[in-house]
């Protein structure tokens, strides 16, 4: 069995010392780039397939992942301790945002399937194993901002666009995104896209929806951007939806027995008009 005090160690650090633990709603500058990565679900092989440009980015340079750092995939641990460490290394420019496997009331996960427990009993032992989970439960995830923004261009988050159960557009506020009560959040976590206009409900569960483009396009004027970046489905690889509103991207091949997954680096220095134009920016990779 695997030592877990390094991994304890950065969980307490993490929570103590990552700039943006007490945040909900992250501003990023559109100077430099942005490492925009999505769902990673403890696939590491693609993880460090990814962390290869990191020694390209420069000191106005961002690494933005879009949530979902463990279940499905067997390395958690690895997974955790690269990404916190990352964390901490990089600071302001580094934005590690909640997903809905990020997600928990106290020390119960709200989300099917949840296997992180397990698979670090499996590295650590059985009561190290259920301490780190308790920990990262504890520590990271509450400290993880919701959503960022790079004002007039984009809004990275994990789900999507609220809906408040509206059957077609939004009514929601920016106060409301930079501060979501646990209604506006779960929906941020949790929703997709959709082709319609309208809005609909998801196979997903209960308070979760699918947002039409009526609804994303009233939440890009409302806050000013251009594109929704979001992970989420990451069986869709890169995709441009909703007529060009909407960019998902997938990180994880491994976990999910694809061949390929993706990740973007994003000049936020340009301008930009539809997620079709992030095409440019993205970077396929085999698993």
């Amino acid at each position: 069995m695997q030592d877990s005090s390094y991994l304890l160690e950065l969980c307490d650090r993490f929570k103590g010392e990552y700039p943006y633990a007490s945040k909900k709603f992250v501003e990023l500058s559109s100077e430099g780039r942005a490492l925009v990565v999505g769902d990673i679900h403890a696939d590491f092989k693609s993880l460090e397939r990814i962390y290869t440009e990191i020694k390209n980015l420069g000191k106005n340079d961002k690494i933005v992942h879009l949530g979902d750092y463990a279940d499905r995939g067997n390395e958690p641990h690895l997974v955790y301790t690269t990404i916190l460490s990352a964390a901490l290394e990089y600071g302001e420019n580094f934005i590690m945002l909640k997903g809905n496997h990020d997600h928990a009331t106290g020390d119960r996960p709200l989300v099917h399937p949840f296997d992180l427990d397990l698979k670090l009993q499996l590295v650590f032992g059985v009561d190290e194993g259920r301490e780190v989970c308790r920990q990262i439960m504890k520590k990271v995830w509450p400290n993880l901002p919701y959503s960022a923004i790079v004002e007039e261009k984009y809004w990275f988050v994990h789900g999507g666009v609220p809906t408040k159960g509206k059957l077609e557009g939004t009514d929601v506020k920016r106060k409301e995104i930079e501060n979501p009560d646990e209604e506006i959040l779960w929906e941020m976590l949790w929703n997709d896209p959709t082709e319609d206009r309208k809005n609909g409900l998801s196979l997903r569960g209960y308070n979760i929806y699918t947002f039409g483009k009526t609804a994303t396009k009233d939440l890009l004027n409302e806050l000013n951007v251009k594109v929704v970046v979001r992970s989420h489905e990451p069986y869709k690889l890169l995709k441009v939806e909703q007529d060009g509103m909407v960019l998902t991207i997938g990180s994880c091949p491994n976990a999910y027995s694809m061949d390929k997954g993706a990740y973007l680096l994003i000049d936020l220095e340009k301008e930009v008009n539809s997620a079709k134009e992030l095409l440019n920016f993205a970077t396929i990779f085999r698993a």
